[in-house]
């Protein structure tokens, strides 16, 4: 999950701590303990920020890349299997409800 974040929040100059834990809706020694694992399996990778030596920024490896659209492909085979008997407007209008449901989350932060 925190790779996820990560990878939604990077842009150019990396993603920091405290972006992750609000993101995830978690605290900052939250989000600390479980990006330092991330950073250990490999998954992310920290570097200095570039407007503030003192900071460490996070970014997706290539494991993480890898990883993530690993779990990607699984997320949208289990879509398509829970979905299989289902015409395609209800498909198309569940979609439609999950993005609302997900945007409504967004605003809420």
């Amino acid at each position: 999950m925190v790779t996820e974040a990560v990878a939604a929040l990077q842009g150019d100059e990396g993603a920091t701590v405290n972006a992750v834990a609000d993101e995830l809706g978690i605290d900052q020694s939250g989000a600390s303990r479980f990006l330092t694992q991330a950073v250990e399996r490999g998954y992310l990778r920290k570097v200095a920020s570039p407007t503030d030596a003192r900071q460490r920024r996070l970014l997706v490896t290539n494991k993480g890349a890898k990883m993530l659209a690993s779990a990607h492909r699984w997320q949208e085979s289990v879509f398509a299997e829970l979905t299989a008997d289902w015409s395609a407007d209800d498909v198309q209008r569940f979609h439609g409800y999950l993005q609302r449901f997900l945007a409504a989350q967004q605003e809420r932060r």
